[in-house]
């Protein structure tokens, strides 16, 4: 026989009125949401995106992707500023890096 002494762990990516920080680890993208900036729980993700084939229209000519990120729930309004934290692509931070 087992007593079960806690709750199951929420799914990664669970925020709620508490606020919380996700990240995608494997780029560094990443969000900030402040407490009271959700009034309610909800499962959100955030990717980093640093090749320019995965972004969902061609870069502009002359201009140059730094980094973006695609975030799940889509639509999804705060009712604070959330911050969020940009992927750099590694060429470019390089670049940024030495100055």
């Amino acid at each position: 026989m087992y007593q079960v002494v806690e709750a199951a762990p929420e799914p990664p990516g669970t925020c709620g009125p508490g606020g919380c920080h996700i990240e995608d680890l494997a780029t560094g993208a990443g969000l900030d949401v402040p407490q009271g900036a959700l009034a309610t729980k909800t499962i959100l993700a955030v990717t980093g995106v640093v090749d320019t084939s995965l972004v969902p229209a061609p870069v502009p000519a002359g201009k140059i992707l730094v980094g973006a990120a695609r975030f799940e729930t889509d639509g999804l309004a705060f009712a604070l500023p959330a911050t969020l934290y940009v992927p750099a692509r590694s060429a470019i931070e390089n670049q940024l890096i030495a100055g």
